[in-house]
């Protein structure tokens, strides 16, 4: 979330223009915590989520990959 940010920054955007949230994840099991890490970057902001359990990710070591739809600030 913190890459999220930093990208959203340079295109002179925010967490608060995201309107579209997918999480892939290898065990369902760490939805409470990401669910966690969510809630305290976005704050009051609630986009549109969607969590998927995936068999893996492209790299073996990541457990978790998200991925982000943001509308560009006016």
């Amino acid at each position: 979330m913190t890459n999220i940010r930093t990208i959203l920054a340079e295109a002179g955007a925010g967490l608060e223009n995201v309107i579209k949230v997918t999480v892939f994840s290898v065990d369902l099991n760490n939805r409470k915590a990401m669910n966690e890490v969510r809630f305290e970057m976005f704050g009051e902001h609630r986009p549109a989520s969607t969590h998927v359990e995936v068999s893996r990710l492209i790299d073996p070591e990541w457990l978790v990959e998200v991925e982000c739809v943001a509308e560009a600030p006016e």
